[in-house]
């Protein structure tokens, strides 16, 4: 899904109601970090995304659903990949804790931009199209990010 020219989402779509999401890329980097962290329970990932994206359930909600949405919002509308029988496990190569030092800096010298500063909002589909766009020749990111995937 293309984020130009449609406008970034603020909320996400459960049987045909609206339900408001936290956008910020804060909260984007809390859940991506949980969910790749293989210590945390699954049961005790999905609560901690629901938390982070919602505040808490919205009554009247399905917290299965709203996961559900919740994690395609965090994946800016894809559907999550198919998951194949034989298909050995893909090695990650973006670490949201060890990257950690060489995203703020990647983002400072190229954006301008101190990702950690609290009061920032950037929409998490801003945030991961920054993150993405970073040049692979000169950020450190990158850099990383190529040599784990080799």
């Amino acid at each position: 899904m293309s984020i130009i020219g449609v406008g970034l989402p603020s909320s996400v779509d459960v049987g045909g109601r609206a339900f408001p999401i936290n956008t910020s890329h804060h909260c984007g980097v809390r859940v991506g970090a949980i969910l790749d962290d293989p210590a945390v329970a699954d049961p005790v990932a999905r609560a901690v995304v629901l938390r982070n994206y919602f505040g808490t359930v919205p009554t009247g909600s399905d917290a299965d659903a709203l996961f559900v949405a919740a994690m395609r919002f965090y994946r800016r509308g894809e559907d999550p990949p198919p998951q194949g029988k034989h298909k050995k496990p893909r090695s990650r190569v973006f670490d949201w804790e060890a990257d950690a030092n060489r995203l703020v800096a990647d983002f400072q010298r190229f954006y301008g931009v101190d990702v950690t500063d609290q009061s920032l909002h950037i929409h998490w589909w801003r945030f991961m199209a920054l993150l993405e766009g970073l040049p692979g020749d000169t950020s450190l990111t990158m850099q990383a990010i190529s040599v784990r995937a080799r």
